[in-house]
């Protein structure tokens, strides 16, 4: 068919078809029979310019479909594929050969946006994107803590503040019965009461020693020997006690106990199994009692 086939009347029905499905105010799609009568009018009218173009072609025939090509008209028509081929005669509509060959190999998808200028390019992927996950709250501990009534929290807070203070006053009571100092008006020479080969035992000189001060009776010598080691010794005016010596880090400590005749140096009012330590820190020695409960033995005189 040349293009003479298309009449004056075919060329006005097909103009006004066109302009109800491409123009501004279209409504083709809502009448499925100027649907298909546009269809066959676009066929007749390509057919004619192929035809005054060149001779008709003998490859494979390829096939389009109007309705896909116009989304109003698919939108419409979702389920209504008009296939027609280039080089040959309408193909029936409800030939699902024609109709699936047609869908998968020219059929554009329905779903595709249109694109314009004004479109955002990331539109699509921000609203495909899937919401971040909110992490639930941890019951735990916090529902523990919650379901703690406050007046029970109130009172572990003051039986603690209550042990600290007891802890505190007890640091606080914690201290020596008195503190000893060196006392430069006793002359170390004066201590007659070390036994003889006693300084060269314990790798002293006599200039080595100093004299403390009195606690009662109690006298007091330190001095650091030849070792570098701390010593302290004890007496009860000129009977020897005893004493030693201690690295350093150490520190010399002399406990006198009852065997030394503990409440003839102190105080008579001493219970039997009471301690005097003495403790050298320092140019200091530190004096500290304990109260016993009971008689004490440590060694057979």
């Amino acid at each position: 068919m040349t293009a003479s086939s298309l009449s004056p009347e075919r060329m006005d029905e097909l103009a006004a078809l066109r302009a109800r499905a491409y123009g501004p105010d279209a409504d083709i799609h809502e009448d499925a029979g100027a649907v298909a009568r546009l269809h066959e009018l676009e066929e007749l009218a390509r057919r004619a310019e192929l035809d005054e173009v060149s001779p008709p072609a003998a490859d494979t025939p390829t096939t389009v479909d109007p309705v896909r090509e116009q989304p109003a008209m698919a939108e419409a028509f979702p389920q209504s594929t008009v296939v027609v081929e280039r080089n040959g005669s309408p193909a029936p509509v409800d030939d699902p050969e024609t109709v699936g060959a047609a869908s998968d190999s020219t059929a554009e998808p329905q779903d595709e946006p249109d694109a314009s200028p004004d479109a955002d390019p990331d539109a699509d992927a921000t609203e495909a994107a899937p919401a971040p996950e909110v992490p639930e709250p941890r019951r735990g501990v916090v529902g523990l803590w919650r379901r703690i009534p406050r007046w029970a929290i109130a009172v572990v807070g003051v039986i603690a503040g209550a042990a600290a203070g007891v802890g505190l006053a007890a640091a606080a009571a914690a201290q020596p019965e008195a503190r000893l100092a060196i006392d430069p008006t006793r002359e170390a020479s004066g201590a007659v009461f070390l036994p003889s080969g006693a300084l060269v035992y314990y790798g002293l000189e006599q200039s080595d020693l100093r004299m403390h001060e009195m606690y009662g009776d109690l006298q007091v010598v330190t001095g650091t020997n030849e070792f570098g080691h701390e010593c302290l010794f004890a007496a009860v005016g000129e009977r020897w006690l005893n004493g030693g010596c201690a690295p350093a880090e150490l520190g010399a400590v002399f406990d006198i106990n009852d065997d030394y005749g503990l409440q003839e140096i102190a105080d008579p009012d001493l219970p039997e199994g009471s301690t005097i330590r003495l403790v050298l820190d320092g140019d200091l020695v530190e004096v500290w009692i304990h109260e016993g409960d009971g008689p004490t033995r440590v060694f057979e005189r």
